[in-house]
């Protein structure tokens, strides 16, 4: 994926923080200061409104000052959609009293930091950024649905694995959305008894903003988040009020360079709703007739009904076995559509990573299944590979301390 310069507008009445938050902004890769933008703090919000939309920007980075409540105030007043649609607010770390991450995401920002921030915080941010604006560049943030073409197929198994590449390996702030009302297992599968989740979620949306949903969402050990229907309850189709399911994503989308949906193979109004969300698909289809038939039918209606173009759509191969008469050849004819990965038949490697509560890349890190998760992520997520390994981000910190 192509790489952009990020044009960085500095704002805000206060004019020594900016030269502070300058000199940590110069030496990071890909930013460029393109502007200083002053606003007074007297200035009123028509006057607020005309200073952060008429810099020419890609990311604002906002300087508050001692009256910071005030500052926040009148950018909670500008209308949402004249609102920077990218907002940093930076704070002098050693003033008396200092917003928190619930105030600056009430004002529209994407995140907070403190000056001086701490070491590696501004460059992660910085990458994190770049590989958001590259992908906004490319249709925006991804929704991917992982779905079996049959029953116990593996697609949870597929979407637990990937969550946890793109949380754990490469970064990504990840959120995995269990729709499976009845029986969905990724807390099981993660150890986890959450007291509430999708159910409290959608009960309460009307009052959410993005950080209070991420209260209903749960993790535990693993590196990402997770929000589904809480192992005591079972819920229908019908007890889910109509577009509650967009609401919840929109609210989320902010907050994580990547949702994985993973989804319950059969058709109903949530599917429906999912699917019409979703930034592209991962079916997962087992060396069978069966599985391979039932493929063949959901990528037609994905195709026609739901108007996806075939490169929205890819599959993976569960189980496989060398010996199997049907190969991935086979597979690839019969669908018209790219495999993107062939996960090997290592029942009991997967039996035991659930037994111990473990995600398999942790229990067994150097296995085919681990090695090809994180494969599929990248195939999945256009993540830059080389930009996100640990080795390279500590290279390439060491040069901006240089610089």
């Amino acid at each position: 994926m192509m790489e952009h310069t990020i044009r960085v507008a500095i704002c805000g009445s206060n004019v020594t923080l900016a030269a502070k938050v300058a000199a940590e902004v110069r030496p990071l890769p890909n930013l460029s200061i393109d502007s200083y933008r002053w606003i007074s703090s007297q200035s009123t919000e028509v006057e607020y409104t005309k200073t952060l939309k008429t810099a020419k920007y890609d990311l604002c980075l906002f300087c508050l000052g001692e009256n910071w409540q005030s500052e926040l105030a009148q950018i909670r007043n500008i209308p949402f959609y004249l609102r920077p649609t990218q907002l940093w607010l930076m704070f002098d770390a050693t003033q008396s009293t200092q917003p928190d991450e619930r105030q600056a995401m009430q004002s529209g920002a994407l995140d907070l930091f403190s000056i001086p921030t701490e070491k590696d915080r501004l460059l992660e941010a910085a990458v994190r950024y770049q590989r958001a604006f590259d992908l906004e560049e490319h249709g925006g943030k991804r929704i991917t649905i992982v779905m079996s073409a049959v029953g116990g197929g593996g697609a949870s198994t597929v979407a637990a694995g990937l969550a946890h590449a793109m949380s754990k390996r490469f970064a990504l702030k990840t959120l995995l959305v269990d729709l499976d009302l009845q029986f969905g297992t990724q807390y099981i599968l993660h150890d986890l008894d959450p007291e509430k989740g999708l159910k409290e979620a959608f009960d309460n949306l009307n009052d959410l903003d993005p950080i209070a949903l991420k209260t209903y969402t749960s993790h535990g050990s693993v590196p990402f988040d997770l929000i589904g229907v809480t192992p005591s309850q079972l819920l229908l189709d019908q007890d889910i009020p109509s577009g509650v399911l967009k609401k919840l994503i929109d609210l989320a989308r902010p907050q994580y360079d990547h949702i994985l949906v993973d989804l319950p193979s059969r058709m109903g109004v949530l599917t429906a709703q999912a699917l019409t969300m979703a930034t592209d698909l991962l079916l997962v289809v087992r060396q069978d007739v069966c599985s391979v038939r039932k493929a063949q039918q959901m990528v037609g209606i994905f195709l026609n009904e739901f108007e996806y173009s075939k490169e929205r759509v890819g599959y993976v191969i569960s189980q496989y076995q060398s010996k199997n008469p049907i190969q991935q050849e086979d597979i690839s004819d019969a669908l018209g559509i790219p495999c993107l990965g062939v996960l090997a038949d290592e029942v009991d490697l997967v039996r035991k990573a659930e037994t111990l509560a473990r995600p398999i890349a942790d229990h067994a890190p150097n296995s085919s299944l681990a090695r090809t998760f994180s494969k599929i992520a990248v195939a999945i997520s256009e993540v830059d590979e080389s930009l996100l390994t640990p080795s390279v981000m500590s290279r390439l910190f060491s040069k901006v301390k240089l610089s």
